[in-house]
């Protein structure tokens, strides 16, 4: 069983109080829960205390009564008992310093949101999560204008306090200037990993008349998988209309929406 040394003086009283010596802590032990036995012997211990109207306080002290040895083995000094009120409050202030520890180091996650939306134009090639739509229009814009991947990135680089994506790949940049969206999520993504974090899933909504995202999700989320170096399982790819509303309702644009969660690597 575990069981951390006494590092406080011990005294043994009269009963009412008067000390009548100071044993030697060096032999003494606190012993803590849980305590492991075979099946066996554990409930020939209960059975035995039953019969000879024993009350232990532990299990251990039932299991010596049968005289087999009882073997301490050290525990961690935190692993407290609770007994009384005193240490149940005492137990809930570790967990949440516990919690809080957890909450501020790796184990911290964090949200971003993303969103985007471009005009549909004749003469551009349609562009979403990586994957070429047929259609006579695309969407407008210095890049490829895939307003599925740029959502996708300003989502992490929300998630990890880093900006938007026009301040890490502005216009006035000639480098980006027909860039595949992809090749801009990559870089996202070592900026993700450089930041000290990990994703741990990505959910994307489209909003457009045409075309439907459904039938190609697949492609979609492995076009987006390999940009990030990640298993397709980390995407959810949804596709929604605007009911006729507004411009997106009428045909003019579509838009895209995504939430990234990402936590320490």
């Amino acid at each position: 069983m575990i069981a951390v040394p006494v590092s406080d003086t011990i005294k043994r009283t009269d009963g009412e109080g008067v000390v009548q010596d100071t044993l030697d802590r060096s032999q003494l032990w606190a012993v803590q829960t849980p305590q492991a036995f075979q099946y066996q012997l554990i409930r020939e211990a209960y059975q035995k205390a039953e019969r000879d109207g024993f009350q232990g306080t532990d299990d251990a002290s039932l299991v010596e009564r049968l005289g087999h040895p009882v073997k301490l083995i050290p525990g961690p000094s935190d692993n407290i008992k609770v007994t009384t009120k005193a240490d149940l409050r005492l137990a809930e202030q570790m967990a949440r310093e516990k919690g809080m520890a957890s909450t501020s180091s790796e184990e911290l996650m964090r949200t971003g949101i993303g969103y985007d939306i471009h005009r549909l134009i004749e003469g551009r090639r349609l562009i979403l999560g990586g994957v070429e739509f047929p259609g006579p229009k695309g969407l407008e814009g210095y890049s490829d204008a895939d307003v599925l991947t740029h959502a996708v990135c300003d989502a992490l680089l929300g998630a990890i306090g880093s900006g938007d994506i026009g301040q890490h790949f502005p216009e006035t940049d000639a480098r980006y200037a027909g860039i595949s969206s992809l090749i801009l999520l990559k870089e996202v993504g070592q900026l993700v990993e450089q930041a000290g974090y990990r994703l741990v899933n990505v959910d994307v909504v489209v909003v457009a008349e045409e075309p439907k995202v459904g039938p190609r999700v697949a492609e979609i989320k492995g076009s987006l998988a390999e940009a990030l170096g990640v298993g397709e399982e980390y995407f959810g790819i949804k596709g929604t209309t605007a009911e006729g509303l507004g411009s997106i309702g009428s045909g003019e644009a579509i838009a895209s929406y995504a939430v990234a969660l990402v936590g320490r690597a």
